[in-house]
């Protein structure tokens, strides 16, 4: 019988370059489902430019460890961990999960990043939690075998 991941192992993501008007840029990662909103957003709302994107696969550690030798042939990896962030909504009594992805060694930043938005917000400030994990991300080595648009992507 096959193995079974859960979708919590897993997620297709764009990699992308996200430029500031004084050209000012950083890789970002975007759930792949939640790209082209994502791209209007910051586009129309922030004026930004979004260059380069590209699909790719984001594993959890153990994941990528249980398939190491097929992830390494499959294409280029990268260290990317997933921050997962739990914020209580007292309006609606329900927590909100949010999930962002960025490279390993900018994980610190985004949480502190993160950490400072939430403590603008002062009935927020004890109503969140943060967790990390560590991950991996597979852009596959398929060149120009699928196009953008098939994607969803262009």
């Amino acid at each position: 019988m096959a193995e079974r991941y859960s979708t919590g192992d897993k997620e297709k993501l764009v990699r992308c370059r996200m430029v500031n008007p004084k050209g000012e840029g950083q890789t970002r990662f975007v759930e792949l489902d939640n790209f082209k909103l994502w791209e209007y957003l910051v586009t129309h709302k922030h004026g930004m430019t979004v260059e380069d994107p590209t699909i790719c696969l984001w594993v959890n550690d153990e994941h990528y460890n249980r398939a190491r030798d097929l992830f390494e042939k499959s294409g280029e990896v990268t260290g990317v961990n997933r921050v997962t962030i739990e914020r209580y909504d007292p309006n609606f009594k329900f927590c909100n999960l949010i999930h962002r992805y960025c490279l390993s060694e900018e994980t610190d930043v985004l949480l502190e990043r993160l950490k400072s938005h939430i403590g603008e917000e002062s009935e927020a400030a004890g109503n969140w939690d943060a967790r990390v994990t560590v991950g991996w991300v597979i852009e596959p080595n398929v060149g120009e075998l699928i196009e953008p648009i098939a994607l969803g992507i262009a």
